[in-house]
């Protein structure tokens, strides 16, 4: 129904254009040719009344009558004396009137022999004329038969009522053609919707390749869709992940819980187990507050508290803040800082994610490892960085290790959820930072592109 209803449309519209041209066509047509005629019938009485000026009456005379012979009655003339009687011509008396008239005389009337034709000899017909009063008081009278100008816009009328028919089929065809193209467009986003909803996330709409509206709808679609497909796929390994690294320290908790209460009623034991359920408790809450911020990050509900930060001073205040636990660790921190650069930005979330970085340093990187934070402007762009001296990530992981709850073997012994890097890859995410783990020869270099960045 709602294709017949834009093929309906398509069609009228389609119609309304032929007419708009038709009556445009009609109207230049008509317009053109009285302008010619007016032009034509101006020359003629303005020769008229020259070859008067330049010689005798007699001359004038014989120049109209013979001008209204070989008109073939196509074209009236008319000369009058002072008193309005007719001295030449081929039309009948008429009242003089100097400038242009429209005159509707027989067609075969008497005095008036205008053409030869088969209809009624009393009919009227229209000439437009053109009356001059000469300087000796004549009155000169030129006129043309304005038929043809009526047969050309005739003639117009049946090429358009002929026109109608193809452009009626046209239009259907047209309109039909276009509304069954594009809703079987709309079609296709349909099933490929009910389909993705169904289960099939790896569903995709077809694209035609020409660009068009339709085309760059099914693109953002399926780039909305591929988002989809890869925020359940990352939901689902969230998932699984969770109750992996979950499990094993809720399987500790209950075994020590257990042992606690079969172990003899002595009260140190039960303070013993308590404290260390006390931990493991805060280490799992630790855990799923890490989750939440993540998820409050991805979420861009943080974009509101953007401003216009002083990176210079994000950075200084984050060395300077882990400085001494470097110091105790027996670690060196060189820190190379650029002043005055300004980013817009979350504060808080952007200390984070500098706090996750050197923590990472802190606890990968051994005793007397050096740790080196530095941020730099190039040309509109702040780049910094973090490096240490310690292992380092393989280049085949290190797109891994910014993922949830990944860790490397060699760090599964250490303190942590593996969920670090990963909050600094969603905070990086959120403001368009482009983060490139590198290799410092020895150990982890992390690049940090900060966009759009400024001197103040």
């Amino acid at each position: 129904m709602t294709a017949f209803r834009y093929t309906a449309l398509y069609t009228l519209m389609f119609f309304a254009s032929v007419l708009a041209l038709f009556l445009t066509t009609y109207w230049s047509i008509g317009k053109s040719l009285q302008d010619n005629m007016a032009k034509g019938i101006e020359a003629q009485a303005t020769a008229l009344t020259g070859a008067h000026e330049a010689g005798e009456l007699s001359e004038l005379i014989r120049a109209v009558n013979r001008l209204s012979a070989a008109s073939g009655g196509e074209r009236v003339y008319l000369l009058l004396d002072q008193s309005g009687r007719k001295v030449a011509g081929n039309l009948g008396s008429v009242a003089p009137r100097n400038g242009w008239t429209h005159l509707s005389v027989p067609i075969n009337g008497p005095g008036a022999p205008l053409h030869d034709s088969e209809d009624d000899e009393t009919a009227p017909h229209d000439v437009l004329a053109l009356g001059v009063t000469l300087p000796d008081g004549y009155f000169l009278l030129v006129g043309d038969d304005t038929d043809q100008i009526s047969d050309a816009e005739e003639a117009t009328i049946h090429a358009f009522l002929w026109a109608l028919i193809p452009a009626f089929v046209l239009g259907c065809g047209g309109g039909a053609f276009l509304s069954l193209s594009y809703f079987k467009r709309i079609d296709a986003i349909t099933q490929a919707s009910k389909e993705i909803v169904d289960g099939d996330l790896s569903r995709r709409i077809g694209v035609r390749g020409t660009n068009d509206e339709m085309d760059r709808l099914s693109s953002n679609l399926n780039n909305m869709f591929e988002r989809i497909e890869v925020l359940m796929e990352s939901l689902k390994q969230v998932s699984a992940d969770i109750a992996h690294d979950l499990r094993t320290p809720l399987s500790h908790l209950r075994q020590r819980l257990e042992a606690a209460r079969a172990a003899p009623q002595a009260e140190g034991v039960y303070e013993s187990a308590i404290d260390h359920a006390i931990l493991q408790v805060d280490d799992i809450l630790a855990t799923f507050s890490a989750l939440i911020r993540i998820a409050q990050i991805e979420s861009r509900s943080r974009r509101s508290a953007f401003a216009e930060q002083s990176l210079s001073d994000i950075f200084a205040h984050v060395a300077n803040a882990y400085a001494g636990v470097v110091a105790d660790k027996g670690q060196v921190l060189s820190v190379h800082l650029d002043e005055g650069i300004a980013f817009v930005g979350d504060r808080s979330l952007l200390v984070q994610m500098l706090s996750n970085l050197l923590e990472n340093a802190l606890q990968h990187a051994p005793n007397a490892a050096r740790i080196e934070v530095s941020l730099a402007l190039v040309e509109s762009d702040a780049i910094g960085v973090v490096a240490d001296s310690g292992p380092g990530i393989p280049e085949s992981e290190r797109q891994n290790v910014l993922k949830r709850f990944y860790r490397l073997d060699h760090s599964r012994s250490t303190p942590g959820h593996g969920l670090g890097l990963a909050l600094v890859a969603a905070v990086a995410e959120l403001h368009g930072i482009e983060v490139k783990l590198g290799d410092n020869r020895p150990g982890l270099r992390v690049t940090l592109r900060f966009p759009s960045a400024a001197r103040t």
